[in-house]
């Protein structure tokens, strides 16, 4: 099942033109008793709080030298034997600490997936051993590894592409190591949903040529007692949808999404700075959810919007798109070819993007039913506005809501108009936004 992946990780020996891309290190011999040592013992440094363990949402770290024990299903820091054990980590409460996981338990270190509540359950630390790292019944992988876990059920591709999937790309970024045949172990059992299996190896294959691997199985499978990496990665979490003054926001996250777009425009053989010279305005016919298997947070008159910009913009190109019958890469070409990007929000809404610089997305809002963090009852609510705000590249046209009769609910017992209810757009209001966008776009 893994011989392909085996041949490449194990014992690789790298020559000066192929060693992946990491930061220099100092390492200046001192302690007299280990000048002759061929020992190997771990090593560890991490971005992020360092003074406060239970910071583990906002931390990354790369580790040199641990092993994972297939027997004890753990994995293993080897430090130097020590009289009294030295500090590896800092609380500003427990001071120092001599263990990464407070309990014992192999958790509380970092996060390995995203996590919208923070949860302990998909926390990692490794144990810590007073030895040399192991030197039989060993293999070494010498690829970087990553332990990562998807953290949707509905299988987004928002959520997907620019968070689960980023994670793994902005932590590389984030702590300057970098592979691009890093292996992907999941922590449990991968998912056989066809989406996920569609972005796996649409979208994530821009990371790796290496398709996901779960965790106990690939280090079973090399039938040896210890699993050794030579670089391992975690952690990176970063949620994109929340509100701004609930997570912790790092330099450059902006810069940072607009690489990763352009790395799987890359990826897709096209130009990321292409700019169109004619316009196009496409249209998203929302036809399916995940959450429902019918349309919901829809244009509920699409017919009449299709007809009205047709007859209203006559010379301009207008395409209308069921997302789902394409694959990513014709995705991402309309896209790019796009200049008014009029969608319902929701996944169908994010690949904009993949835009040119410079185009428009005009997206409805929501009539808030009930009071939510940063709005009031009755106001019209932008459901990804937090995301929109990393991405300056693309002019953001909200269709807002000024009352329940431009609302109908999705389906019999809906109540929650954020997630059950579709917009009836009025022509008239729809027909500014475009002229605005069409006046911005203008030489």
């Amino acid at each position: 099942m893994f011989s392909n992946l085996e041949q490449i990780t194990v014992e690789r020996t790298y020559s000066d033109e192929d060693e992946p891309k990491k930061l220099p290190q100092i390492s200046i011999p001192y302690f007299r008793s280990r000048l002759n040592s061929s020992r190997r013992y771990s090593k560890f440094r991490c971005a992020g709080n360092d003074n406060h363990l239970r910071s583990w949402q906002q931390r990354v770290c790369v580790f040199n030298n641990i092993c994972y024990n297939v027997n004890n299903q753990h994995f293993e820091y080897y430090r130097y034997p020590q009289i009294q054990p030295k500090p590896v980590f800092f609380d500003a409460a427990k001071r120092m600490l001599t263990e990464f996981s407070p309990n014992g338990d192999g958790k509380g270190f970092v996060l390995y997936s995203i996590s919208r509540t923070p949860r302990w359950v998909f926390t990692w630390a490794p144990f810590m051993i007073d030895t040399a790292v192991p030197t039989e019944n060993v293999t070494r992988l010498s690829n970087l590894h990553t332990l990562w876990k998807v953290s949707t059920n509905d299988y987004n591709i928002g959520h997907m592409i620019w968070e689960d999937f980023f994670m793994i790309y902005y932590a590389m970024e984030r702590m300057q190591e970098f592979d691009d045949s890093i292996v992907i172990m999941h922590a449990d059992k991968i998912p056989s949903h066809p989406l996920f299996k569609k972005l796996q190896k649409e979208i994530l294959s821009a990371l790796t040529p290496h398709p996901i691997v779960e965790q106990k199985t690939y280090l079973s499978s090399f039938k040896t007692r210890y699993v050794c990496f030579n670089r391992f990665i975690i952690g990176g979490s970063i949620l994109l949808y929340q509100p701004r003054n609930t997570v912790i926001h790092h330099r450059d996250v902006e810069s940072l999404l607009f690489n990763w777009r352009t790395m799987i425009i890359h990826h897709f053989k096209l130009d990321p700075k292409y700019i169109p010279t004619k316009h196009r305005i496409t249209i998203s016919n929302k036809t399916d959810s995940a959450w429902t298997r019918v349309a919901r947070r829809n244009i509920a008159n699409l017919n009449d919007i299709v007809k009205f910009v047709k007859q209203t913009y006559p010379t301009i190109e207008v395409n209308v798109v069921v997302w789902q019958k394409l694959s990513f890469r014709e995705q991402v070409d309309i896209m790019l070819k796009t200049t008014i990007f009029i969608t319902p929000s929701g996944g169908v809404s994010m690949m904009a993007p993949f835009l040119p610089i410079g185009a428009h997305i005009i997206t409805p809002d929501f009539l808030s039913d009930r009071d939510m963090p940063g709005f009031k009852k009755g106001e019209s609510v932008a459901l990804e506005g937090n995301f929109w705000a990393y991405w300056p590249h693309v002019h953001k046209d909200y269709y807002q809501i000024f009352s329940r009769k431009e609302q109908v609910w999705d389906f019999a017992n809906a109540a929650y108009s954020r997630d059950e209810a579709s917009v009836i757009m009025n022509t008239t209001r729809l027909g500014m936004l475009i002229d605005k966008a069409l006046e911005d776009m203008s030489p």
